[in-house]
């Protein structure tokens, strides 16, 4: 069973997978659903529901994030007002707020700054790697990114040095190979820190579904494990595979890491448009179907809706 958010006329709710309102449109504000969880506003009270619709706890804390691993992270203030914590999925402080930050858990363990340094800390709260990195990311297939100074590597659980610092921008592990900067271009490595995939691309994000979004000449396209182009370099800007599409952006600007106009449609693994490019932002397909919005985005102005691998409305945009 999996739900997702809609607004209509400033009120939010729940469709199901074939655009059905299962969770009626009744709420202030609505999250998507994490761990079986959700975070919603109603009036003045504030909680999270289960896919029911039935309140699970109410809460009075000033920032929630999301849940993962029966878990979320809480601060009695507002975000970067307070120290951190988390709660269970009973609403209970089962890690006091102590850190300066805390980021979900992934893999068992979370990674939590305090002080200006990042760590890892497990589901009881106690520390199991130093707070000794400048920046840490989550685990992902048993290693995380970390940096010390300007330079990023990677650490097991244990919080060995697997892959030294060297790299100066990284990514996670999908599919058994991270995308890794070296000299202002960027390449892939193995968990031996093996450079597998030379280092000729002006960007590359992870793998998904076995494919990996590569930049040429200003221009994304896909690449498989073994480094052959399975999509051509044509984009404007693209985001992962999900369910045997991607989203792709067509005629807009690139600029940094993000894109200002064009158009975005999705793709399939052979390149093919199958559909078309005609939406002002675009999601990763879940379950079958896909968030995608409608409108100025930058004015905040926009309509949101889910379509099916057909491009078939199945929730129309509305906000």
């Amino acid at each position: 069973m999996s739900h997702y958010p809609v607004q209509k006329r400033g009120k939010f709710g729940f469709i199901d997978t074939l655009g059905k309102l299962v969770i009626p449109l009744k709420f202030d504000y609505a999250s998507a659903f994490n761990d079986g969880l959700a975070d919603v506003y109603e009036g003045s009270r504030r909680g999270f529901i289960d896919e029911s619709g039935s309140c699970v706890f109410y809460y009075e804390y000033g920032y929630v994030g999301a849940f993962s691993e029966g878990l979320c992270p809480y601060s009695q203030e507002e975000l970067g007002f307070d120290c951190e914590g988390y709660i269970n999925n009973s609403g209970e402080i089962v890690v006091e707020a102590k850190f300066d930050t805390a980021f979900e858990f992934s893999e068992s363990l979370a990674c939590v700054e305090k002080s200006g340094k990042c760590g890892y800390i497990n589901s009881s709260g106690h520390q199991v790697i130093p707070f000794e990195f400048d920046r840490a990311w989550s685990f992902h297939e048993g290693l995380a990114e970390v940096r010390v100074g300007n330079k990023w590597g990677y650490i097991d659980k244990a919080g060995n040095q697997v892959i030294p610092l060297q790299f100066n921008r990284t990514g996670k592990f999908q599919h058994g190979l991270a995308p890794v900067e070296v000299a202002g271009r960027w390449g892939f490595i193995n968990k031996m820190g093996d450079l597998v995939i030379e280092p000729i691309y002006d960007h590359a994000a992870y793998f998904s579904e076995e494919l990996a979004s590569v930049t040429l000449d200003g221009k994304k396209g896909f690449i498989n494990t073994n480094n052959e182009i399975v999509v051509p370099s044509q984009f404007s800007a693209s985001k992962g595979f999900s369910g045997g599409l991607a989203a792709v952006n067509i005629d807009g600007d690139l600029q940094g890491d993000g894109v200002i106009g064009g158009k975005w449609g999705y793709v399939n693994t052979e390149g093919e448009l199958i559909i078309k490019a005609k939406y002002d932002d675009a999601f990763d397909f879940k379950d079958g179907i896909a968030e995608v919005a409608i409108g100025n985005l930058e004015k905040d102005k926009h309509k949101s809706g889910y379509i099916d691998k057909s491009g078939i409305f199945v929730w129309k945009p509305t906000r």
